[in-house]
């Protein structure tokens, strides 16, 4: 049997925001992913971009053990956290931003930000 490598990721937590508590993910000591509400699912997309396969420890800085492990970034890596005031929180299948939407969201934000 061959032994899967095991690749690590570290979150930390940054300022909470209007959708929730955000992290930044680390991989091999570099930033890879700077904000996320979903950490572990957008480090696995990131990962598999890369080229890896395998599973994946999600450590926190201050773990002692990982706060979570992926058995199969491929897989992990198609599904997103989806949270809607409707509905309770659930995996749901990921689908990319397009461009008018991620201009829609940068648009809210600003204007969040100006009546702040």
């Amino acid at each position: 049997m061959t032994k899967t490598h095991t690749y690590r990721i570290t979150i930390a937590p940054l300022k909470a925001d209007n959708r929730g508590q955000p992290y930044s993910v680390a991989f091999e000591g570099q930033t890879i992913i700077t904000k996320s509400h979903a950490p572990s699912h957008d480090a696995c997309r990131y990962l598999v971009g890369l080229g890896l396969t395998g599973p994946l420890e999600v450590w926190s800085d201050e773990g002692v053990s990982p706060r979570l492990i992926v058995k199969d970034i491929v897989e992990a890596a198609k599904w997103t956290v989806c949270e809607k005031a409707s509905r309770s929180v659930r995996f749901s299948r990921y689908t990319p931003f397009t461009e008018s939407a991620m201009y829609r969201e940068l648009q809210q934000s600003e204007q969040i930000a100006h009546a702040v």
